[in-house]
């Protein structure tokens, strides 16, 4: 196969994904479609250059203008690009319907081999003549070029996308965790009192809180020792009346003033500690929709995780639920990942939307994985859930496991 003849589509990846496989025997790619616009064409053949040569694949591209409405049309444009290039191959993962029937009837004037990416099976597979595609592995992409084949780009911020998570502060996270398994009924009370907290301009981790009002007085000293005792903070003194004690790190104050952040590290660690469920996962991706800068549509992304060529978007929410929550997860999936991507919506709730028949069936119409705590915690989903004293028993390897398999089989 020296040269690929793709049916451009409007999802880039499907474009990219046999380029990206074959080579580097490919040299050429060849996508037929409509490129009227001259500047929009070179401007995608630029970014596409740009993609591959990132991969370091030097494949040239070629973009060939046809009326992708117009039947004989598309056979023309086919037939001469075989007449044009050498050892022509005809890949037919993307495109549109009629140009799609048309590949057909060229590829039975010419004899062409045709293999394609079968999107149900998530392996490329011989249609005719293409015996070698049925050997091609599913290229691996990271986070941020699926996010880059959307055409969005990354932008700076998020909690914890600057931080390095080291194996210490896994089991920071998994301290965490089940300190939020064990509170989970207060912890947005909880995070108001941190989030009141001052810190030392010399020494942000060293932290006072002052009792004297009514928000400051929600969360009890047993709670602050047995956060003391996770090794968290260091140092508490809770001399009256004021309160004192440094953070272990800046990881760990940030995660202690946002409600959601125990659920979205839990979930970043649990896919981290399985590659071999996933190729890549980030936390707190900041996306703007254009990649033209902060002034457009920017969004935030809990955890972003990736197997295969399939993306999950994973909103976390540690609060009651709404439409607004499922309404938001599925248009940044749509907007962001298309046809091979998946949203999925982590919730603390014990089990979201049972309560609210409306609310679980606008999740399945929308295609939404609900996942809740009571999904991968056993103890929990049986009733023999004890707090903390369940938890030093099972040290969350059993909600880890659980929650990473089913998001690897969502992906399947």
């Amino acid at each position: 196969m020296k040269t690929i003849i793709e049916l451009y589509d409007e999802q880039s990846l499907l474009n990219l994904l046999a380029v990206c496989v074959v080579q580097p025997q490919a040299e050429n790619v060849v996508f037929i479609g409509q490129f009227r616009d001259r500047r929009k064409t070179a401007a995608m053949k630029q970014w596409v250059d740009g993609f591959l040569q990132k991969r370091g694949i030097k494949t040239k591209t070629y973009f060939v203008h046809t009326d992708t409405s117009d039947y004989n049309a598309v056979i023309e444009a086919l037939l001469k690009t075989n007449e044009r290039f050498s050892g022509c191959a005809l890949e037919v993962c993307g495109g549109q319907y009629l140009a799609l029937l048309a590949a057909g009837v060229f590829a039975e004037r010419v004899q062409i081999p045709i293999f394609h990416y079968s999107i149900a099976n998530k392996r490329f597979e011989n249609i005719r003549h293409a015996e070698e595609a049925d050997t091609f592995k599913t290229p691996a992409f990271t986070a941020e070029e699926m996010i880059e084949l959307a055409h969005a780009g990354r932008m700076n911020g998020g909690h914890f996308s600057s931080f390095r998570l080291t194996s210490s502060c896994t089991e920071d996270v998994r301290a965490l965790w089940r300190l939020f398994l064990s509170h989970k009924s207060d912890w947005h009370r909880i995070m108001v009192f941190f989030q009141a907290a001052r810190s030392d301009k010399e020494h942000p981790l060293q932290i006072t809180i002052d009792r004297a009002s009514s928000q400051n007085q929600a969360v009890s000293n047993g709670f602050l020792r047995e956060l003391e005792e996770t090794g968290l903070i260091s140092g508490l003194s809770l001399s009256s009346p004021k309160i004192s004690f440094t953070y272990k790190s800046r990881i760990v104050m940030a995660a202690m003033q946002d409600a959601g952040a125990a659920l979205e590290l839990f979930t970043y660690i649990s896919i981290r500690n399985h590659p071999g469920f996933f190729n890549d996962c980030e936390i707190n991706m900041c996306i703007d929709w254009d990649g033209a800068g902060p002034s457009h549509t920017a969004n935030e992304l809990d955890v972003v995780a990736v197997s295969g060529v399939t993306t999950l978007f994973i909103s976390c929410k540690s609060g009651k639920l709404d439409t607004a929550f499922l309404n938001e997860i599925y248009t940044l999936t749509v907007r962001l990942g298309g046809r091979l991507a998946k949203p999925v919506l982590m919730t603390a709730a014990l089990f979201p939307g049972r309560d609210n028949n409306a609310l679980l069936q606008r999740a399945k119409d929308l295609g939404i994985e609900q996942i809740a705590v009571s999904d991968i915690c056993p103890l929990m989903r049986e009733g023999r859930f004890k707090g903390g004293e369940s938890c030093a028993v099972c040290l969350t390897r059993a909600c880890e496991n659980t929650l990473a398999q089913r998001l690897h089989r969502l992906c399947r």
